[in-house]
């Protein structure tokens, strides 16, 4: 009886490291495959892995943070748009309904209102790489702001988006989630 279980021991062991080697070799394909997507844009700024790393950190930006309506006074209800720039060399994937959005932001100094829900729903967005688009925050499923004291509203808008990526010789295609986060103040008036 201890002989089948030393065996079944050896036989977990040896599935265990056969998965550890497997999920490695796909990590450094991507790793290996996204370097070589993105230096074969011409793009001499790509030149390392670490150059590689910091574009995938800093390619995606959040800009023109503004509130709609453009002027918030006290008692107004207000929601947020942003323009969403993709620098990356690859294609990046989000969802930019106003009933379902990947796009959202946190502040002080106002309240959260509740809205009716919406219950339509659109597709993920694909924004190639030098393309930009705007985004706003998902009021259909119950976010809207009321600002309740004058001064400056301070927070943050979030957009979370991934990057689908396929390894050399490999039949999957795997995705790597991210996510911009951006500072941002709104001057609430008497």
């Amino acid at each position: 009886m201890k002989s089948c279980d030393a065996g079944r021991f050896g036989i977990f062991t040896i599935i265990l490291l056969s998965m550890m080697v497997l999920v490695t070799s796909i990590a450094l394909s991507i790793t290996q495959n996204i370097y070589a997507q993105s230096t074969t844009n011409n793009d001499s700024t790509i030149s390392t892995l670490d150059d590689l790393v910091n574009k995938l950190v800093t390619g995606v930006k959040l800009e023109n943070i503004i509130t709609v309506p453009n002027e918030v006074h006290v008692g107004d209800t207000f929601e947020v748009n942003a323009t969403v720039i993709n620098t990356l060399p690859l294609n990046i994937t989000f969802i930019a309904g106003n009933c379902n959005s990947d796009f959202s932001t946190n502040l002080n100094i106002v309240e959260e209102i509740t809205t009716p829900k919406c219950m339509n729903r659109v597709l993920p967005t694909v924004l190639e790489p030098g393309d930009k688009t705007t985004v706003q925050e998902r009021s259909g499923t119950g976010k809207q702001y009321k600002a309740v004291a004058e001064g400056e509203a301070n927070g943050n808008a979030i957009l979370l988006y991934s990057i689908e990526v396929k390894p050399e010789g490999s039949m999957l295609t795997t995705s790597l989630n991210s996510q911009v986060i951006n500072p941002f103040n709104v001057t609430i008036l008497q």
